[in-house]
């Protein structure tokens, strides 16, 4: 439900109409376009190859459609993004968290975790007994900011039954 927040806080600043729901997806576009920017310059350092990343992502038509037209996706690409580029910095934290909002955001951010579960193995190849440390800590914040970002549905009055008929409708569908 994370993204329909950040839609209804667009709606509440800027009234309930196309322009309300519609804009904090496109910041999080631009958002995003910068952040496959500084993610490549992250891998490229010494290269033009960042420029050239941000600059095809951008004109890049299924993410400029999405974008604009108020989809779940821009927003869990934009914490997918940051949780790479926080990990790639180290900070496990920030990198942690933002997996748990792409995962509240929608689903398919399951995906990220063989590749940030890659880079966690290839960092700590020589402590490993890290690595579950690091794992757990991942799922233990990433289940702490999914329910909490249901704060909202249980503070209406819905139940736990409620919550988990929801979770098996999305899981269904």
């Amino acid at each position: 439900p994370l993204s329909k927040h950040f839609m209804v806080l667009g709606m509440q600043i800027f009234g309930d109409n196309a322009w309300g729901w519609r804009l904090p997806s496109v910041l999080f576009s631009l958002a995003n376009i910068y952040l496959v920017y500084l993610l490549s310059k992250q891998l490229f350092p010494k290269s033009q190859v960042p420029l050239l990343a941000a600059g095809l992502y951008s004109v890049e038509s299924l993410t400029f459609v999405q974008s604009r037209i108020g989809m779940n996706d821009t927003y869990m690409i934009f914490f997918a993004l940051f949780s790479l580029f926080a990990l790639l910095r180290l900070k496990l934290p920030a990198s942690m968290l933002s997996f748990g909002l792409a995962l509240a955001t929608k689903w398919s951010a399951i995906y990220l975790s063989p590749l940030l579960a890659l880079i966690i193995i290839f960092r700590n190849r020589r402590r490993l007994k890290l690595i579950p440390l690091i794992a757990g800590g991942y799922w233990l914040v990433a289940a702490l900011v999914y329910l909490a970002v249901y704060l909202p549905f249980f503070f209406s009055g819905h139940t736990w039954k409620q919550f988990a008929e929801l979770q098996q409708q999305m899981f269904w569908y």
